[in-house]
């Protein structure tokens, strides 16, 4: 699996790394001297070229692969690459990122589809686009959702939050967000 190269987590875990390292990596005996580190610290390899693709010093690389990021990140003193984001989104000031992954473009759909979704612990819903960004509940099991409740949705994406704005149920209106921890587990298209 390969994750987006500019994203802003990848910058933050460039300056732990030359943190660690404990000079600013700026040029080709640099990438040499941390491959080097890593790999005495580590008994793990990083190519030299592997780690001026993830600084950017090599151009035309968009990606970079998690196992390259989870030896990063262990050289850091994080168990890997999802305990560091884990980390940054739960103690820093880091309010913005971009992300990448399977998902649902609700614009593309067609009025009738059903999607089964799911978040943890145990919360399963099949919900059916009826057009216009709006959505009905079909099926729930264990969630705070109920057959027939209709809400508006502009994307759902796996391992993301999934925001419910006007949420209706009888007469009241509200918002609801599933999976606000851990994002959607589950994520298909069933019709």
């Amino acid at each position: 699996m390969r994750v987006g190269i500019h994203i802003p987590e990848i910058t933050v875990l460039r300056d732990e790394v030359e943190l660690r390292f404990g000079t600013p990596i700026k040029s080709p005996r640099y990438f040499s001297a941390l491959s080097l580190d890593i790999e005495e610290s580590l008994k793990e390899y990083l190519s030299e070229t592997t780690l001026q693709r993830v600084w950017l010093y090599k151009p035309g690389y968009s990606t970079v692969a998690i196992h390259t990021l989870n030896v990063l990140c262990r050289y850091c003193g994080y168990a890997n690459w999802d305990v560091f984001r884990d980390y940054l989104r739960d103690s820093s000031n880091v309010e913005s990122e971009l992300f990448e992954g399977e998902a649902v473009n609700v614009a593309s759909l067609e009025a009738g589809t059903r999607i089964r979704i799911g978040w943890r612990p145990n919360r399963v819903c099949i919900i059916e686009y009826m057009g216009q960004m709006h959505f009905k509940t079909i099926e729930a099991s264990n969630a705070k959702l109920r057959p027939g409740d209709t809400f508006t949705c502009s994307r759902i994406q796996l391992g993301r939050e999934l925001r419910l704005d006007n949420l209706r149920r009888g007469e009241t209106e509200m918002s609801y967000v599933a999976g606000t921890r851990n994002g959607l587990t589950l994520l298909e298209l069933i019709q």
